[in-house]
């Protein structure tokens, strides 16, 4: 894949696998190996690669109940079609850092590219009236899921090392902007395609056939620059260096990441954060999977109004969220450093909090233009924490497990976010849903559980992902306040440290050398 670089590894007295300096992570090569413009456009495929990948998540979610009448989904079901593409990713994500060491990153992207497309294709061509069929249909979303998780767990590794410090919360930005992005442009082609079969199949038809032709015509004008990475040794990246430099069977290999696991935990920030980002893609997962179903069965807003709305929130909210988030971050220095990384996560902790206040009304109202702009409240607070604390997962851990601290920290956000916010509210709504209730006489109680429609049930699982925002806000406060205990003994240990050895006047210096450089905006 183009959008990828290999390190440069040798052998050398310092040791088999040493790696050329400055390189800060053992999977990336020196941050002078390539030139700022290659970096920039690299990176803008980078950026095309997590859009195009998450086109199907917000197809899904537009057609899922194309899906359940075409297939005979339960809730359950549906909560699993939901699922399993990110619990495949969150069990392939453990691996991907041990094989981009023992293969070359560039062509395991593309294979893994390859296969993903191929995969996607599988989805879209399954057949609808054998007894396999429903198995089928989640097997192959589940393997989409499995290719996507080499590209997800290599981006924000790359974009640490390589983005310029001055717009590293920026590069991080665009880069988590850019799967809200995907998923809309898929939701939005998903509420095409029923507005289209409204219309009748031989206008769909027509219709479909111009504009595949148009975006083959606009993919094909695109000229890569082969030279960038011509330049590069194959070879080198096949290499294992660092702290998996012994040319062990993949076995070993694969029983070394419990223990480095094992460390990577004993960081109680990167601990946090990721419990806390993973409870934020638990709620944001959830509102994307579940939100049409809530309101065509709660509100009395039409088709064309409830995917208009959701198609509005889900596209500009969560977006311009992480665009403000990385600027904002930026504002204040970043988040490199003991100091910088206190007042992000401060930050991080207001937005939370002001994203779980705008949570919590939303399943109480019953007009869908409420409903959307609290939901587009949440998203935008939810996102604007998300360019900060991806970046502080990465630095809170050591250089030589962050390979690794990236990808567990993307299998968490998978199987407790993406995968349990779609799978768990299914899985309850599936023991107290009742077919033959006909009304719901309370729109604002629970309902029994003996008696509760189709409108009661999904406004019961809808809660549930809307309130687990509070726990999400839990841990961001406990990560700001670990984080700031930590700063608190950067600066005793350095005052300490220059007292003992130049006196009073290193003291301030020492001290004075954590303060803020907050940039202004002109």
């Amino acid at each position: 894949m183009a959008a990828t670089a290999s390190p440069r590894v040798h052998s050398s007295a310092a040791g088999y696998g040493a790696v050329d300096p400055p390189s800060t992570s053992p999977l990336l090569p020196s941050s002078t190996a390539l030139h700022r413009d290659s970096c920039e456009y690299l990176f803008k495929f980078l950026v095309l690669t997590q859009v195009f990948m998450y086109l199907e998540a917000g197809a899904v979610p537009s057609l899922l109940q194309q899906f359940t009448l075409t297939f005979r989904l339960s809730p359950q079901e549906q909560g699993l079609l939901g699922a399993i593409v990110y619990i495949s990713i969150s069990l392939a994500s453990p691996w991907c850092s041990t094989l981009f060491r023992r293969f070359d990153p560039r062509q395991l992207l593309g294979v893994s590219l390859v296969l993903n497309n191929l995969a996607v294709l599988g989805l879209a061509c399954t057949p609808t009236s054998t007894w396999y069929s429903k198995s089928l249909l989640i097997s192959l979303r589940g393997f989409v899921g499995l290719t996507q998780a080499f590209s997800c767990v290599y981006s924000p590794l790359w974009v640490h090392d390589y983005a310029p410090k001055a717009k590293r919360g920026t590069w991080m930005s665009y880069l988590q902007g850019a799967v809200p992005v995907g998923i809309t442009l898929g939701y939005f082609a998903g509420s095409v395609t029923i507005w289209l079969a409204s219309q009748g199949p031989e206008e769909a038809a027509t219709a479909l056939q111009s504009v595949v032709s148009a975006i083959t015509k606009a993919a094909l004008g695109i000229n890569a620059n082969a030279d960038i990475v011509d330049g590069i040794d194959d070879a080198s990246m096949r290499l294992c260096h660092g702290i998996y430099c012994w040319r062990w069977p993949f076995l070993t290999q694969f029983a070394l990441i419990l223990p480095l696991s094992i460390l990577i935990f004993f960081h109680r920030v990167y601990v946090f954060i990721v419990m806390g980002l993973s409870g934020l893609f638990f709620v944001v997962a959830g509102v994307q999977f579940w939100t049409t179903l809530y309101l065509e069965t709660n509100t009395k807003g039409s088709m064309y109004e409830i995917h208009i709305s959701y198609l509005i929130v889900s596209g500009t909210g969560p977006i311009m969220g992480v665009f403000f988030g990385g600027w904002l971050i930026d504002q204040f220095g970043g988040y490199s450093g003991p100091y910088h990384q206190m007042q992000a996560l401060r930050v991080c902790m207001v937005l939370g909090g002001a994203g779980c206040l705008a949570s919590l009304p939303v399943s109480y109202v019953h007009n869908t233009f409420s409903i959307a702009v609290f939901l587009w409240l949440m998203l935008f607070c939810g996102g604007s924490i998300l360019p900060a604390c991806s970046g502080i997962v990465i630095s809170a851990a050591p250089p030589r497990l962050r390979p690794l601290a990236s990808s567990v920290a993307y299998a968490s956000y998978n199987l407790f976010g993406y995968a349990a916010s779609n799978y768990i509210p299914g899985f309850i709504m599936n023991f107290i849903i009742d077919p033959s209730a006909d009304a719901d006489a309370d729109p604002s109680d629970l309902g029994s559980v003996g008696s509760c429609n189709a409108a009661c049930t999904y406004r019961i699982g809808f809660r549930i992902v809307l309130f687990w925002s509070v726990w999400a806000f839990f841990c961001l406060t406990c990560g700001a306040i670990e984080s700031g205990r930590n700063y608190a003994a950067t600066v005793t240990a350095h005052s300490n440290g220059h007292r003992n050895g130049n006196g009073k006047h290193h003291t301030m210096e020492a001290t004075t050398s954590h303060q803020p450089v907050f940039k202004s905006v002109v």
